[in-house]
């Protein structure tokens, strides 16, 4: 059980922290919903006919749907004292499809103080992983996060 509670503040994180996150499973309703409120309606997404015919031979996950439920995955893994996001630098590997289960392991890299000092700037180094093991997505996070100051 989460404790939404307790927030991880900078000083509570040191760099190589490490956490996994729970996992999902990518669906076609998934997929479909994301292109309705993109309006991404690419056919590589969306019409399997079309996209059967392509490199990846059947339709496949939008990349930023599957940024977008990494980000989901992570908000309580560590659940941070965020104030902002500051920067999300993806690299997209291979393709996501239907049923594909995606899990999120955050690596914290560096941590610095704002120039003020009342608040923390921290990186993370992001690995979205399928079911069989294989990165898919890297992302590199740069958030900043309260002190207890």
């Amino acid at each position: 059980m989460i404790d939404y509670k307790r927030r991880l503040y900078y000083e509570d994180m040191n760099i190589g922290d490490e956490w996994t996150s729970p996992s999902v499973t990518i669906t076609e309703t998934h997929i479909v919903n994301f292109a309705g409120v993109t309006l991404d309606f690419s056919p590589v997404h969306m019409d399997r006919e079309a996209a059967s015919r392509g490199i990846y031979k059947d339709i496949i996950a939008h990349g930023l749907l599957v940024v977008s439920m990494s980000n989901g995955l992570c908000g309580d893994n560590p659940r941070m004292a965020s104030i902002a996001l500051l920067e999300a630098n993806c690299k997209f590997l291979l393709p996501a499809r239907i049923n594909d289960t995606i899990t999120v392991i955050s690596r914290l890299t560096d941590k610095t103080l704002t120039q003020k000092g009342d608040k923390g700037i921290v990186t993370f180094d992001r690995s979205v992983m399928n079911q069989r093991g294989e990165k898919i997505v890297s992302i590199k996070i740069v958030a900043m996060v309260e002190r207890r100051i």
